[in-house]
């Protein structure tokens, strides 16, 4: 089953304790992640959305976590 690509879903998401991440740059160039906690991924949620951009969500692990991906200048190099 695949989930929403939309706010609502992703705030429903987090709010029935879903697992979340943050990433700061591509993986591929050797972006770190690390563990999002509930108030944080709320308080994210405002400046992320799905799609293009430098404040992109992204639900990875075949839709069972929610990831806050940040990108600066230098990841689209």
């Amino acid at each position: 089953m695949e989930r929403e690509r939309t706010k609502e879903a992703a705030l429903a998401f987090i709010e029935n304790g879903g697992h979340c991440i943050k990433r700061f740059g591509w993986a591929w160039k050797g972006g770190r992640t690390e563990p999002c906690s509930k108030e944080e991924a709320l308080r994210l949620l405002q400046k992320f959305d799905f799609g293009k951009g430098y404040y992109e969500l992204v639900w990875r692990d075949r839709f069972q976590t929610l990831e806050f991906c940040e990108l600066s200048e230098g990841d689209m190099l």
